[in-house]
């Protein structure tokens, strides 16, 4: 349900440095329950990366962390856009598969949660011969085909010295950056 869409991530990407921070809980707590807790920012070698939405999809064994951890592992010496590159490759078929089974069998959840909005975003992160590379890629579903948008790499493509990137539930976050600039 509406656990998979919760988490939130803060990334802060300088001229010398990447800080980023998330949301630990996984599940909502019932009386009684305190709800689970686990990092999720994920890191293989020299690469960090966090994800927000559908990390994994049990029915059809779509696992984006697990994705990701491979898609680093052989480009391990390559550019960070490369290995982001491998991983739209790779779980774009994966997701659309996922999502075609999930628009068939909940299609409630389908309408809120996938159709039109970020479905799936990924960040990875690495200091890259001194300088802090940041590789954005999010999914979304339109008419029931996977799409996504390519952002990210240093300062200079983005033109600030700082970048501040939101992703999952970030209104709330949105608005104090906005407002304490």
């Amino acid at each position: 349900g509406d656990a998979a869409h919760s988490t939130t991530v803060v990334i802060l990407r300088t001229p010398g440095r990447i800080v980023i921070g998330s949301d630990s809980r996984i599940g909502f707590s019932k009386p009684g329950h305190p709800a689970s807790q686990t990092c999720k920012i994920h890191h293989v070698g020299t690469v960090f990366f966090a994800i927000t939405g559908t990390r994994a999809y049990d029915d059809t064994k779509f696992d984006s962390i697990s994705l990701a951890a491979q898609c680093i592992r052989s480009s391990a010496n390559e550019a960070l856009t490369t290995v982001a590159e491998s991983f739209v490759g790779i779980a774009t078929p994966a997701l659309q598969r996922a999502v075609s089974h999930l628009r068939s069998a909940d299609s409630a959840y389908y309408k809120t949660w996938i159709e039109g909005q970020p479905c799936l975003q990924i960040c990875f992160m690495r200091i890259e011969h001194g300088e802090p590379i940041i590789a954005l890629r999010s999914f979304f579903v339109h008419a029931g085909k996977v799409d996504y948008i390519r952002r990210g790499a240093a300062g200079p493509e983005i033109g600030s010295d700082v970048l501040t990137i939101t992703m999952g539930v970030h209104s709330n976050i949105d608005a104090y950056i906005a407002g304490h600039p």
